[in-house]
């Protein structure tokens, strides 16, 4: 899980001094039911140009607590878990969030947490498709291939062309209104795939996570046109980094490199889309961005990591950071 008052100090402090009393979040899906585990204690924050504790979690404070049990069931079948709010959709399309919901990331249109699921019914109860959840923001595409985004705005992370936070869905209407193929949240800022296999990234900007060649935050989507304007098949984003794949198998990153992240053999951060050229040029699958490391799965089914390993998150065995992908061999090299 993530450290609020790590991600959000774009100085990048080191870890190794994390807090030992920091703990994380775990949902799971089961039988219709949603479960949720240890949570974190309140953290004082680090916005940039911000004051820290400035968004400090505050307890249960301003937290509705439902008694009873949750009645099983639709099943579940998208999980999207922010840094303290968490949200689903259900097999008919319904959406639910709960959780802390200081900046109305629920978006159920006020600012009550929430420990039990609560639906969001705007812009319609239904037609949901896919979830994101970002620091205290989230983002959803519906079935008509519309986004939406609500919560915390204050480097333009819900792509709505202003800085002003909602406690409801708002819709993302550049470069068009409708078109959206898929959605990732990283802390704060977001990217996205269009149905023409373009990719679109927005938010805050401070360390080239955008990927548009610049350091500039941007309140409305803007193209990732390197290495190609289009044929982009996935994307995912990190804390400050953004990594996406190509259609035949290639890997980009790009964003904050000072733990190796971006997995180009070195720690210079990236402004614009650089390949990941280790093990190979092309093959790779699927990947995922956690707080300064990736990992990513390679069409014959091996899995590869990279970046901060002190707490050994890469999986390798040794808990050193890593600045090109190496393999996880454990419990076997494949399958």
């Amino acid at each position: 899980m993530i450290w609020r008052e790590i991600l959000n100090s774009r100085a990048r402090p080191a870890l190794r001094a994390a807090p030992a009393a920091a703990r994380v979040m775990v949902c799971a899906a089961v039988a219709g039911l949603a479960v949720i585990a240890a949570a974190m204690p309140a953290l004082a924050v680090q916005r940039p140009g911000g004051t820290a504790a400035s968004r400090a979690r505050a307890g249960t404070t301003g937290r509705r607590t439902a008694t009873g049990r949750m009645s099983p069931g639709p099943s579940w079948a998208h999980i999207a878990a922010g840094s303290n709010h968490t949200c689903g959709i259900r097999t008919g399309g319904t959406l639910w969030c709960w959780g802390d919901n200081e900046y109305g990331e629920l978006g159920t249109g006020n600012h009550t947490g929430q420990d039990w699921p609560r639906q969001v019914t705007t812009p319609a109860r239904g037609g949901w498709a896919s979830v994101t959840a970002g620091y205290d923001y989230t983002c959803a595409i519906r079935t008509d291939a519309t986004l939406w985004c609500w919560g915390y705005n204050s480097d333009g992370e819900l792509g709505t062309g202003n800085h002003t936070s909602q406690d409801r869905p708002q819709q993302v209407t550049t470069p068009a209104a409708g078109g959206w193929a898929s959605i990732t949240a990283g802390d704060i800022h977001a990217c996205a795939t269009r149905t023409d296999a373009t990719l679109w990234c927005w938010g805050y900007n401070g360390n080239g996570e955008l990927g548009t060649g610049n350091h500039t935050s941007q309140d409305r989507p803007q193209q990732v046109t390197a290495p190609a304007a289009g044929g982009w098949t996935g994307v995912t984003t990190g804390s400050a980094d953004s990594c996406a794949i190509r259609t035949g198998g290639t890997l980009w990153c790009w964003g904050d490199n000072t733990y190796g992240e971006l997995g180009t053999g070195n720690h210079t951060s990236q402004d614009r889309p650089h390949q990941v050229t280790t093990p190979a040029a092309g093959g790779w699958a699927s990947l995922t961005a956690g707080y300064g490391h990736i990992c990513a799965t390679r069409t014959n089914s091996t899995l590869w990591c990279w970046g901060f390993d002190d707490f050994g998150q890469l999986g390798t065995g040794n808990g050193s950071d890593q600045n090109r992908p190496r393999q996880v061999t454990t419990p076997t090299p494949g399958g």
